[in-house]
């Protein structure tokens, strides 16, 4: 275990432990499934990371790369189904199946149609050449163009869905919680591409790793506060109220 997979095995404690407290907390609810879904696709991102980093051998940093890249252009259209039910659901087809099985369609389609061609380089570090870091490779042809404008489009979609409901949220706590989700992804997807636009300015290909696995820490933490934000309004409002407190996250 070398010390450049730290960060990305204290996120997926973190992913997975959250994933896990807002599926349990109530496993029927809808939101809750995808809202979990999401968080547990960051930790298998933070997993892939951890065996990229450890692998003994070139085939399995390149299984590890094959995982990451299908994860990277999935989880837009996870954040479109969420910002239609997050916070609250205001249209009745975003709980249908069909619904689903659209919003996915066009990434799983891209993705099996760039099969077995996928854009990210394995290099091994001068240092250790048993530790492998991955380069997205921009050659830009039609079915990288596809994912590329596919999953720009979802994540303004999903923003736009978000921003929108905002104004249609009553109640101030609604409205602060859509807020932060809404920034906070943002911020992240901004992040995370220019870490990605960084990495020809970064000399030392170590330092462009650690920094991209630190980036998935944000990423958790980001998680977990908003798992808090919602625990902590959620007693605010029973404990003004002069109601027992429950655990409910949604």
């Amino acid at each position: 275990m070398n010390i450049y997979s730290f960060p990305a095995i204290i996120s997926f404690t973190v992913n997975f432990s959250i994933a896990f407290i807002v599926l349990m907390e109530k496993p029927k609810a809808t939101l809750n499934r995808w809202f979990a879904a999401f968080i547990f696709s960051f930790a298998i991102w933070n997993l892939t990371e951890v065996l990229i980093l450890n692998s003994a051998n070139l085939s399995s940093a390149l299984f590890g790369a094959q995982i990451l890249y299908r994860i990277i252009f999935l989880a837009p259209a996870f954040y479109v189904i969420i910002a239609y039910l997050f916070p609250k659901n205001f249209n009745k087809f975003a709980t249908n199946p069909l619904f689903y099985i659209a919003v996915f369609s066009l990434p799983v389609l891209a993705l099996i149609l760039s099969f077995p061609d996928f854009q990210i380089k394995l290099i091994a570090l001068k240092e250790t050449p048993r530790i492998y870091h991955y380069h997205f490779i921009f050659n830009f042809k039609p079915i990288f163009l596809v994912l590329l404008f596919v999953s720009i489009s979802y994540i303004v979609w999903g923003s736009i869905v978000l921003g929108s409901k905002i104004r249609r949220l009553r109640a101030i706590r609604l409205k602060n919680q859509t807020r932060f989700f809404l920034s906070g992804m943002i911020i992240i997807f901004i992040g995370f591409i220019t870490i990605i636009s960084l990495k020809a300015n970064i000399p030392n290909p170590a330092s462009f790793y650690f920094l991209s696995t630190i980036s998935t820490f944000i990423i958790a933490i980001f998680f977990l506060s908003q798992l808090s934000s919602f625990i902590c309004s959620k007693r605010e409002s029973c404990s003004a109220a002069g109601q027992p407190i429950p655990f409910s996250l949604f």
